[in-house]
């Protein structure tokens, strides 16, 4: 159940559809809803009938990647990118609509990338590095995305701001982005 809302996360889900999905009773979910919002790892959204990850959800999770194996196998080789470079390099994957920051090294230029730090999570599309991820998605996909998480991708900085509305097949959504940011 946990992992369905957290699928959900960016619009929220309702009573109802977990138990459609899950095949559950309702009384049961509801009591599994109500242990999940007492612990923490689920919120109710500010309309009420909508649930969303809550805050405890989100500490595990970051608690998670801070000796997580994926990180260990790919630091050294984030580490000589940031130094060969200078750049500040990020290690993120994916979670549901969103891609998750797992690990950040610093270059050594003086222009640092302050905006996205360990456990960000962000809409797939709306950062440079995510935007490529979504450029592998089919276009009815990339069409999806833009419409669950429309905001999200027109708040000033968002990197595929002016690409929203150009995306249209897999390989033009970096290259269209990129030449305009």
């Amino acid at each position: 159940m946990l992992k369905l809302v957290g699928a959900h996360n960016g619009n929220g889900i309702g009573t109802q559809e977990i138990v459609t999905r899950l095949g559950e009773q309702r009384s049961a979910v509801q009591r599994a809803l109500q242990s999940l919002v007492a612990e923490g790892l689920v919120q109710r959204r500010a309309d009420g009938r909508l649930y969303e990850l809550g805050v405890e959800a989100v500490h595990l999770g970051r608690a998670t990647f801070r000796q997580s194996p994926l990180v260990a196998k790919y630091q050294f080789g984030l580490q000589r990118i940031a130094r060969l470079t200078g750049d500040t390099v990020f290690l993120s994957m994916q979670v549901g609509d969103f891609v998750m920051c797992v690990h950040r090294e610093e270059g050594s230029t003086s222009v640092r990338a302050p905006r996205t730090r360990v456990g960000d999570l962000r809409v797939i599309g709306t950062t440079a590095g995510s935007l490529a991820l979504l450029s592998t998605f089919a276009d009815d996909a990339v069409r999806a995305m833009f419409e669950r998480h429309r905001p999200a991708f027109a708040r000033p900085g968002s990197t595929s701001r002016a690409c929203a509305g150009t995306c249209r097949s897999r390989a033009r959504p970096a290259m269209a982005c990129s030449a305009t940011t």
